[in-house]
């Protein structure tokens, strides 16, 4: 182990962050290709596990009132306020995934 002159060990050896030369090598990275074939069958299976053990008539009252709570259009956003600019992700029946939206800048303070 290397140290530093102030007695600290040299933490730049321990990087095991991946890098173009030696790449990450994760067994499930193939799950980070989120509209690959390979990752959606294996989603998909997960799901149908999860539904066989914790589905039924209960599962499928609760996902319709809660999908009605999150899909109002009237429900209130979270904003955000980074620097100048005010930000806010936004989820409803339109964008399942969401998408982030912006406003203008604020006027400096």
């Amino acid at each position: 182990m290397r140290f530093l002159s102030w007695g600290c060990p040299d933490m730049t050896a321990f990087d095991f962050r991946p890098t173009l030369n030696a790449p990450d090598d994760d067994p499930c990275l193939w799950l980070e290709d989120v509209e690959g074939e390979r990752a959606l069958d294996w989603t998909a299976n997960q799901s149908a596990r999860t539904l066989e053990h914790f589905g039924g008539t209960q599962f499928e009252r609760d996902r319709a009132a809660l999908t009605a709570i999150f899909d109002r259009p009237d429900k209130i956003p979270l904003i955000a306020r980074r620097g100048q600019h005010l930000y806010n992700f936004w989820q409803d029946a339109r964008n399942p995934r969401g998408l982030w939206r912006a406003g203008p800048p604020l006027p400096p303070t």
